[in-house]
């Protein structure tokens, strides 16, 4: 399976915070290494370490509770919860109907694959603020 057949594939919901703490842990833990695709960024070249992937997951994980400040999660997905190789995370202020339902296609903002990534294809309208996301993880 390719990386866009397994991106526009099944997906979980990652309903609650405890199990976003459990899918980072398991992501961690796996012995293949991730990608981090931000599609407003280029095209990582080579996947993180595995320092770079905990350093990352926790500072997503710190800014997803504080900018989604709810007792529930509900921005992340993921095709397994329990051998995750994709996960899409969007952001908390740009959710839009992130299942297509409003006819415009949401985009996550940060997208973990252990397959190589592929090229997705972007919105007409970038929000611009994006761009400048994290530029150090590109």
């Amino acid at each position: 399976m390719t990386f866009t057949e397994q991106f526009w594939g099944s997906f979980q919901g990652i309903l609650n915070w405890s199990q976003l703490d459990e899918l980072w842990q398991t992501m961690q833990i796996q012995s293949q290494a991730w990608y981090l695709y931000q599609p407003y960024q280029p095209l990582p070249q080579t996947p993180l370490t595995p320092n770079e992937l905990q350093q990352i997951l926790t500072e997503l994980n710190e800014f997803l509770r504080k900018n989604h400040p709810y007792d529930y999660c509900g921005i992340v997905y993921a095709n397994s919860v329990q051998l995750p190789s994709l996960v899409k995370v969007f952001h908390p202020n740009h959710l839009g109907a992130s299942c297509g339902s409003s006819g415009e296609k949401i985009l996550p903002q940060w997208i973990f694959t252990q397959l190589p990534p592929e090229r997705l294809e972007l919105p007409t309208t970038t929000p611009s603020k994006w761009q400048r996301w994290w530029p150090r993880w590109s």
